[in-house]
């Protein structure tokens, strides 16, 4: 996400939309009573009897709205944002619905902005300068190393095998001198994004191998999937196919998914844990949380940001999952908020 402008008096933002995972930030942060502009189609007026069937072409144009209703179709990646038109050249007091999607502009207008707001919108705008996901594209030849990034893909380096013959092979329990070069420069340029392993045959898959067994944290939500030939090639392979938004997608699911078993596994053993709301804030009080974890229901009913401000106030993490994957649903079963606790709280 990019932030094209912000008003003297920080009440409205003009954003850009890079990545799907933008619409998730977003549906986070616009809620009931905002002001939010974008462009869109609607019928244009031909000046004739509006009871009248006959109707106009639709046409694009910026419409803004005040917002009554938000709907994030997270796999269509697509946020529709409804309400009566409040700025346009047409149709004021009019309901529509626009559909934001990625590469659109769009402004979002409040009366305050809550700290964890501005939070989620610095954080989606720091991610846009992060590599997205790093390719390894290898086989028995050589591998080529790539970063993806908003604007596109970026060349690390290519790294040739240096074994005649079945260079994947491992030796000892170790990996060979051509894996070994290869995981290194990983080890370099692999930051948060998960990587994505492509190529064709069998080197591919030793590869994911050895590195698992060597360098797992290189390789926590890696992608491993074949393509009909390696280098850069390969890569745009990849490309081809939606591997994106579907890794991004992925990637955020998973991690969520963990924050919420590692508060399961809590909750099981009766250990560092607190659930539900009163008992979450509870927590929170005491200053014992150190990881909170609130629904995206929990927060759009207005819920949530007693907790996000006490979170803040004792330097505790904090993560929106998603109702719409299992392990928000899990949440909400709990009443919607949890926490990991830096220490046990005792009841009284």
């Amino acid at each position: 996400m990019r932030v094209l402008y912000k008003d003297p008096k920080g009440h409205l933002l003009r954003l850009f939309v890079d990545t799907p995972d933008d619409l998730w930030h977003l549906y986070n942060v616009i809620g009931r009573g905002d002001r939010v502009g974008a462009l869109s189609a609607r019928r244009q007026q031909t000046g004739k009897d509006k009871i009248r069937e006959e109707r106009g072409e639709k046409k694009k144009m910026w419409l803004a709205i005040d917002v009554e209703e938000v709907e994030f179709a997270e796999f269509s990646d697509r946020l529709r944002v409804s309400g009566p038109i409040r700025e346009g050249p047409q149709d004021l007091g009019s309901f529509h619905t626009l559909n934001i999607e990625q590469g659109m502009e769009l402004t979002v207008g409040k009366e305050e902005w809550r700290d964890h707001q501005v939070d989620i919108i610095r954080q989606a705008v720091e991610s846009t300068t992060r590599p997205l996901l790093t390719f390894v594209a290898i086989d028995d030849e050589g591998a080529t190393l790539a970063t993806l990034h908003h604007h596109g893909v970026k060349w690390v380096a290519d790294i040739p095998a240096h074994a005649s013959g079945k260079a994947y092979e491992t030796r000892g329990g170790g990996t060979d001198r051509f894996f070994g070069d290869v995981l290194a420069m990983l080890g370099q340029i692999k930051k948060d994004g998960p990587v994505v392993v492509c190529g064709p045959g069998f080197t591919r898959e030793a590869f994911v191998k050895v590195g698992k067994d060597g360098r797992p944290e290189l390789f926590a939500g890696c992608h491993s999937e074949g393509t009909g030939q390696s280098g850069m090639t390969g890569i745009y392979e990849m490309m081809k196919r939606d591997i994106v938004s579907r890794v991004i997608s992925e990637s955020r699911v998973g991690q969520e998914t963990a924050q919420v078993e590692a508060l399961l596994t809590e909750i099981a053993k009766d250990g560092k844990c607190a659930y539900g709301y009163d008992e979450t804030a509870r927590a929170l009080e005491r200053g014992a949380v150190l990881a909170l974890l609130v629904t995206d229901e929990l927060m759009r009913r207005g819920k949530a940001e007693r907790l996000f401000r006490m979170a803040k106030r004792t330097n505790a993490k904090y993560m929106i999952i998603s109702t719409a994957h299992e392990a928000g649903k899990k949440l909400m079963h709990l009443g919607g908020a949890g926490a990991l606790l830096r220490y046990r709280v005792q009841d009284g």
